[in-house]
């Protein structure tokens, strides 16, 4: 009778303290989500670098300080657990998704810190709050270390930098109070777990001695359920307590019903009750797992086990049966909730594969080879593009996750710091090309009301193409500097061009004398005239003396040449001569226009063509050299001594043109012909422009 007493008080033990599927162990743990993001090329404008005078202490000081920062709150004691829940969540670190904190403004952290700070959820605040310090220290760090480099680069000595952050500053205040509310949470929380502990162990001490109190077995089983009731209405307490103490209470409450035997009617009647609270507990947990999978879920079922050791014994013959179908909801709810951590895990990992690949794409950037202006507007479109599909997939919860973005935020440091260096010397550059201009906007300026126009023109010109050969410069001040030096081209050229336009009325008289002139040459036939090459020089002179026509006019010096050019093949004149006389005559123009960039192309080509002559030369009398033992009948040699002999004369030729050009260049000159303002300058954001159009228009009047 009694070994069958024991056993029963044995399952009725077990039944109250079910074994449920273990999970991994895994601790509650505060994600942390390293973050430095990329360094923006203008520091945060509350943020401000002195170089003040401090203690020697001061460095120290503040390096100690910033590591206690990183260390900070780390040696306080893990949250208390409590008998709430039987055991961990395996999978309590995969249930939030935190926000990307690392790619939020400083401002978006410390109002998201401060906004946690207040929440009533200490674990849930803690782990939002920990990523936010986490990402907003790397990033503070970073930005601090980057003034410090540049004040020793300039200079300065390590002991006296000091940077001050308000931000840092703002963020300490925040986390300060938030450490200061969750040690009174924890200590206020441990106080109400030792009292909750404290009255269990005193309604156990009290159900221990029901049975031997004075009263009746009705009364004592009211005071029995009284004394249950306020044990379910009593808090949590220490996890570490919770098994004993639940094993304890088993114990005595079996040994109650135990007691109850002798009142079957009561025993019978609270075991109905029971098995109807426990057959709802196995309803919600069968219901549980046909729902879909939550963060909530493994909270709900906790909840539904700990309702579960509550409620007292049910009836022997029933009791296997719905412990088992307990047992088997809970096992699918687990199987359930494994599958779907499964794939989300399986989902994360493929979205961390895609983040590895943009950084390793950003890592094989090739940044040595940019060297304009619009290569790195391309490289850095090609990374905001990587960047932007990095930020997109967000923060993933896993381990690889921190690494990946360490690396990330190198890459970063790195690309931005060579920008960063490119530009530097390009704005020195284009300071050193502000100042250029400045000094040719000062030339121009000078020779804006000069009388002496022919000089003043050219010099005019040679700015105008110079100012095209200098780089970019500050918009602001090119574009200001470009419509004063425009203005000065402008208002020479205006006055030369009323001047000229007075000109090109007393030209009227030359061009009706040149029409004449003209018909005449038509009329006279070189074939009939006793002295037709002396008769044509004599033309040639007489036109020259008539002078210049006006330049919408200029047309009849074509028709003059072409004309002669005509005569002189009619009169079978020696062929050097007569290149010589046309030569002369198209040069005598060409002076006389004042053309002075048409006459030094003149020159630049006859130099090049001699150049290019001899070597020709040099080749014929090198190959003529093969021919040293043969017959000089030989028509080979023959024919290669002739084309020596032609292009020695065309050496000859070209020489003597150069000769007359020269001659021609050092006679007196006449005023020059009118000239063009300048065009208006492109925006210094794609080139400087060039007063190329007005030059062109020039040549245009000239031909």
């Amino acid at each position: 009778m009694l070994e069958n007493k024991d056993d029963e008080i044995k399952r009725d033990s077990s039944e109250q303290t079910p074994e449920t599927p273990q999970n991994e162990g895994v601790d509650e743990r505060v994600e942390e989500t390293p973050s430095t993001e990329e360094k923006e090329e203008v520091p945060a404008e509350s943020a401000e670098a002195t170089a003040e005078p401090v203690s020697e202490e001061a460095p120290v000081a503040e390096e100690t300080e910033s590591k206690s920062e990183d260390h900070e709150d780390h040696d306080d004691e893990d949250d208390l657990h409590t008998d709430e829940h039987e055991e961990d969540d395996q999978y309590a670190d995969q249930h939030e998704e935190l926000p990307d904190y690392d790619h939020q403004k400083n401002e978006e952290l410390l109002t998201a810190a401060e906004h946690w700070a207040k929440q009533d959820d200490i674990r849930k605040a803690r782990t939002h709050i920990e990523a936010i310090r986490s990402a907003l220290l790397k990033r503070l760090d970073a930005e601090r270390d980057e003034k410090k480099e540049e004040f020793l680069e300039a200079g300065g000595v390590e002991i006296d930098f000091h940077y001050d952050q308000p931000d840092r500053n703002r963020f300490r205040k925040v986390y300060g109070e938030f450490r200061d509310r969750r040690r009174n949470f924890r200590k206020k929380l441990e106080e109400e777990l030792q009292l909750n502990l404290q009255v269990k162990q005193n309604i156990i001490e009290s159900i221990k001695t029901i049975p031997e109190s004075e009263g009746a077995a009705q009364e004592k089983y009211k005071t029995f359920r009284e004394l249950q009731e306020r044990w379910r209405n009593t808090g949590p307490v220490p996890r570490s307590e919770s098994r004993d103490l639940y094993n304890n209470y088993h114990f005595h409450v079996d040994q109650f019903y135990d007691f109850l035997r002798i009142s079957n009617e009561l025993r019978e009647l609270d075991f109905k009750k029971n098995q109807t609270a426990k057959e709802e507990l196995i309803a919600k947990a069968e219901k549980l797992a046909e729902s879909e999978v939550s963060p909530e879920t493994f909270a709900e079922l906790q909840r539904l086990h700990k309702s579960w050791k509550e409620i007292g014994p049910v009836e022997r013959d029933v009791r296997d049966a719905m412990w088992d179908k307990f047992s088997e909801a809970t096992k699918q709810v687990h199987d359930k909730r494994h599958a779907y951590y499964e794939d989300l895990k399986a989902s994360r990992e493929e979205r961390l594969n895609k983040k590895a690949d943009y950084v390793e794409q950003m890592a094989n950037m090739k940044l040595v080879g940019l060297k304009t202006h619009r290569q790195w507007q391309k490289a850095i479109e090609e990374m905001n593009k990587l960047r932007d599909a990095f930020k997109k997939l967000g923060r993933i919860n896993l381990p690889g996750n921190d690494e990946l973005w360490e690396k990330y935020s190198a890459i970063n440091r790195e690309f931005n710091r060579t920008k960063n260096a490119f530009y530097k010397d390009l704005k020195r550059e284009q300071r050193e090309n502000l100042d250029k201009k400045k000094a040719l906007l000062a030339r121009a300026e000078a020779l804006k009301d000069s009388d002496d126009w022919r000089d003043a023109a050219n010099e005019l010109k040679r700015l105008q193409r110079e100012w095209k050969t200098i780089g970019f410069a500050p918009r602001a001040e090119s574009d200001r500097v470009w419509n004063e030096f425009r203005a000065a081209c402008n208002h020479f050229f205006e006055r030369l061009k009323s001047k000229n336009s007075d000109r090109d009325k007393e030209y009227a008289v030359h061009f009706e004398a040149k029409e004449k002139l003209l018909k005449k040459l038509e009329a006279y036939d070189p074939l009939k005239a006793k002295k037709g090459i002396d008769e044509l020089k004599g033309f040639i002179e007489e036109w020259k003396s008539v002078g210049p026509v006006p330049r919408d006019k200029r047309e009849i010096e074509n028709q003059f040449n072409s004309l002669l050019d005509k005569h002189f093949k009619a009169l079978k004149v020696d062929k050097k001569e007569s290149a010589m006389i046309r030569f002369e005559n198209r040069m005598q123009h060409i002076a006389q226009d004042g053309d002075e960039r048409a006459m030094q192309k003149e020159e630049d080509f006859l130099r090049r063509k001699i150049d290019e002559a001899k070597k020709e030369l040099n080749q014929l009398e090198n190959n003529m050299g093969f021919f040293a033992n043969a017959d000089p009948k030989n028509p080979l040699v023959k024919e290669a001594q002739k084309r020596i002999d032609q292009q020695k004369e065309q050496i000859e030729l070209l020489k003597e043109k150069l000769v007359l050009l020269r001659k021609i260049e050092e006679e007196p000159e006449e005023e020059s012909k009118p000239e063009e303002a300048p065009a208006s300058e492109e925006t210094s954001e794609s080139t400087e422009a060039s007063a190329e159009n007005t030059e062109s228009e020039e040549e245009g009047d000239k031909a």
